[in-house]
């Protein structure tokens, strides 16, 4: 696909993998794109304050990103956003051609997308954890 696509992770526990796919999937002649990882802080945080965990992780997601952009020769970004939401976060970006949520993205963040691009794609979570059977509270074990 031609023209600019914004990639925006909406957990900062986003898949690496996904991540690559998604620039993947955007990748094409004469496309760009542009990689931007929220870093989401509470009001009781300054917005510039970011926990070192945090940050560690948000450095690796953006390396991830970096490093899948040269490899598939893509013109683009990379950048670490510190915001309040990802929805407040989406609302200040410039208008891209698409835009691709990675990490999965629920009713409200799915309405704030809405009408910001003329495509909108929704990379949803993946979780490799297998549901596990809980017994109800009072059974009886069995051996």
């Amino acid at each position: 696909m031609n023209g600019r696509t914004v990639i925006v992770l909406t957990s900062s526990r986003a898949q690496p993998d996904q991540l690559e796919a998604a620039i993947a999937d955007a990748a094409g002649p004469g496309a760009a794109v542009d990689v931007v990882i929220p870093a989401v802080l509470p009001p009781t945080l300054p917005i510039s304050a970011c926990p070192p965990r945090i940050v560690a992780r948000l450095n690796g997601q953006r390396e991830v990103a970096s490093a899948a952009l040269r490899r598939l020769g893509v013109r683009g970004s990379v950048s670490i956003e510190p915001s309040r939401s990802v929805a407040t976060l989406l609302q200040a970006l410039p208008r891209p051609d698409r835009l691709m949520l990675v990490g999965g993205a629920g009713w409200r963040l799915r309405r704030a997308a809405h009408g910001l691009a003329d495509v909108v794609t929704v990379v949803p979570a993946r979780t490799d954890r297998t549901p596990t059977r809980r017994p109800l509270p009072g059974a009886a074990k069995t051996a």
